[in-house]
C-alpha cells in the first residue's frame, strides 16, 4: 500500500517566468529543519516520510505540484494559473535543484552525516537501529534511505517460540539448514549486502512449508521492499523494471515453461546475483542503470533446469531441503500466529546476521548435498561429465575423439537424447574448464588433436570426485 503524502500548503508568490524560484519555494513546504525533505535520486524523486524516503512516482509528483501552484499567486497579486508547460518547467528546475549525487543508499546525505556506518543502520517503525550494538535511535532525515520495516525494535521481545517450534517440524535433525535459513532472512530483510552473491532455492513437496517462509519474510522486509516476480518475466524486455529498489525478490512455486527465454534468465540472474551493474528498461521512463539489491528465494516443487555450461549459475544457489508435507493436516491459521511474534523474530534475525558477519560466509548445509550434485548437473551436464569420466589435472592429454566417444556412451547411458556434435562438445568443455588448452602433439608419427588438462579416466585412476 502507497503511504500518504502529508499534504502542506504554504502560500507562495511566483513568478511563473523563473521555475527554478518556484521550484524552490515548493520545495519549502518539505523541509525539515535544514535539510531538504524532497530529493531527486537516480531519476526518480524521494520525499521524507518521518521515518525513510519514500519514492514519489513522476504523477504523483505533478499533482502535489499543481496543487499547489493553484494556491499560489504572481506579484502582482494574481492567482497562478497552472499549465503543463509552466509544471514541466518547475519540474525540470526541481530535479536540478534537489539533484542527489550518492553512488547507493542507504547513505548520509552529503554534508549531512550523523552517527553510524549506513551499512550498520536499520531503519525500523520506531526509530533507526544501530544493529551492532543494538542501540536505538531516532529516525534521522539525514539518513536517504528507502526501505523501513514494519517492525518496531523490542529488545525485549523475546524468543519466537512458534516460529522455532515451525522449524523444528520442517528440519528436527538439521541445525544447519535452520542457520542458513536465520542467517538469509537477516541478510535480505535486515540489510542491503550483495556480497555473498548468492541466491536461496528451497525445494520441498506442496503443503511442506515453503509458502509460510516466503511470508514470514515478505513481512518482516516489509511488502513495499519486495517484489514477486517470475522466471518467465525475467526473460522479458521490462521483466527486471519490478526489481529497481527492492531487496527482495520472492519467487513462489517457480516454474520454467518450454517458451521462457532460458539463457537470457540464466543471465539475468548471473548479472544481478553478481553484482554487475545493468541497464533496466523502463515502460515510457528512461533506462534505470545501477546494481539491483535484489536477492532472489525460490520456492519450488522440483529443481529448475536452467542451461548453463559453465555452471556458474548453479554455483549462486544455496539450496534448502523440505521432505515433510503438512498436506491434509495444514494450519491455516498459522501466518497469523507467527506475525504476531515479528518483533521476536527480528532478534532471531538479527542473531544470525550477527553470526554471519563473524563467519563472512554463508554455508551450504550438508543435507541438501545431493541436490546440489543434482542441480550442478541440470544446469551443466558437462560439468558433471568430467567429474564421472574424466582425470582434470595440468598434466593430463586426450585425444578430442577419444573424450567426445567418452560423452556419447555417457549421454547415452544417463538417457540424454540430444549430445550435440563434437563442436558443440568441445564449446562446453571449454566454457566449463577454461583451462583446457587444444593441442597437436605427434602420436606414432601423426598428429592428434587433444585437449591439455583433460583425459578419459581409467581403470585404477584415482577417483577425485
Amino acid at each position: 500500500m502507497t503511504e500518504a503524502v502529508p499534504m502542506r500548503r504554504r502560500a507562495a508568490k511566483v513568478d511563473p517566468k523563473a521555475p527554478l524560484d518556484a521550484a524552490r519555494s515548493f520545495c519549502l513546504q518539505y523541509r525539515v529543519g535544514n535539510v531538504n525533505g524532497l530529493r531527486c535520486w537516480n531519476g526518480d524523486h524521494y520525499l521524507w516520510m518521518g521515518t525513510h524516503w519514500r519514492h514519489l512516482p513522476e504523477p504523483e509528483l505533478r499533482a502535489l505540484l499543481y496543487q499547489w501552484l493553484q494556491g499560489c499567486t504572481d506579484y502582482q497579486g494574481q492567482e497562478i494559473k497552472p499549465t503543463r508547460r509552466l509544471v514541466n518547467d518547475v519540474l525540470d528546475a526541481l530535479a536540478s535543484d534537489v539533484y542527489l549525487a550518492l553512488a547507493s543508499e542507504p547513505n548520509w546525505l552529503p554534508g549531512h552525516a550523523g552517527e553510524g556506518a549506513p551499512g550498520n543502520l536499520l531503519v525500523c517503525r520506531n526509530g533507526l537501529l544501530d544493529m551492532p550494538s543494538r542501540k536505538l535511535q531516532q529516525s534521522d532525515v539525514r539518513l536517504f534511505a528507502t526501505t523501513v520495516l514494519p517492525v518496531d525494535f523490542n529488545p525485549r521481545a523475546g524468543q519466537p517460540v512458534a516460529w522455532l517450534r515451525f522449524l523444528a517440524m520442517l528440519w528436527p535433525d538439521d541445525p544447519e539448514a535452520i542457520a542458513l535459513l536465520q542467517e538469509w532472512i537477516a541478510l535480505c530483510a535486515l540489510t542491503d549486502d550483495t556480497s555473498h552473491q548468492k541466491a536461496l532455492l528451497i525445494v520441498g513437496p506442496r503443503r511442506s512449508g515453503k509458502g509460510t517462509i516466503l511470508r514470514i519474510l515478505r513481512e518482516l522486509a516489509g511488502p513495499a521492499n519486495v517484489c514477486s516476480p517470475t522466471f518467465a518475466s525475467l526473460g522479458m524486455p521490462f521483466g527486471l523494471q519490478s526489481l529497481i529498489g527492492k531487496r527482495v525478490a520472492l519467487l513462489s512455486d517457480a516454474r520454467l515453461s518450454g517458451r521462457a527465454d532460458v539463457a537470457v534468465i540464466a543471465e539475468n540472474l548471473l548479472r544481478i546475483t553478481g553484482e554487475d551493474a545493468v541497464s533496466v528498461p523502463r515502460k515510457h521512463q528512461i533506462d534505470w542503470n545501477g546494481t539491483l539489491p535484489s536477492r532472489f528465494t525460490v520456492a519450488t516443487n522440483e529443481l529448475p533446469a536452467m542451461a548453463d555450461a559453465s555452471a556458474a549459475l548453479s554455483s549462486r544457489f544455496l539450496i534448502l531441503r523440505l521432505t515433510r508435507t503438512f498436506y491434509g493436516a495444514e494450519d491455516h491459521q498459522l501466518t497469523a500466529k507467527l506475525l504476531q511474534e515479528l518483533p521476536a523474530i527480528l532478534l532471531w534475525a538479527l542473531d544470525g546476521l550477527d553470526r554471519l558477519r563473524r563467519r563472512g560466509r554463508l554455508v551450504q548445509p550438508a543435507s541438501s548435498q545431493e541436490l546440489v550434485d543434482e542441480l550442478e548437473a541440470l544446469a551443466s551436464p558437462i560439468t558433471m561429465f568430467v567429474r564421472d569420466c574424466c582425470v582434470l589435472a595440468p598434466t593430463a592429454e586426450g585425444s578430442i575423439s577419444s573424450l567426445y566417444d567418452r560423452w556419447l556412451d555417457w549421454c547415452r547411458d544417463a538417457g540424454r537424447d540430444h549430445p550435440g556434435t563434437a563442436a558443440d562438445f568441445g564449446k562446453k568443455l571449454r566454457a566449463a574448464f577454461p583451462q583446457i588448452r587444444t593441442t597437436q602433439p605427434r602420436r606414432q608419427g601423426r598428429q592428434v588433436r587433444c585437449y591439455a588438462g583433460l583425459r578419459v579416466r581409467h581403470v585404477g585412476d584415482p577417483d577425485t570426485r
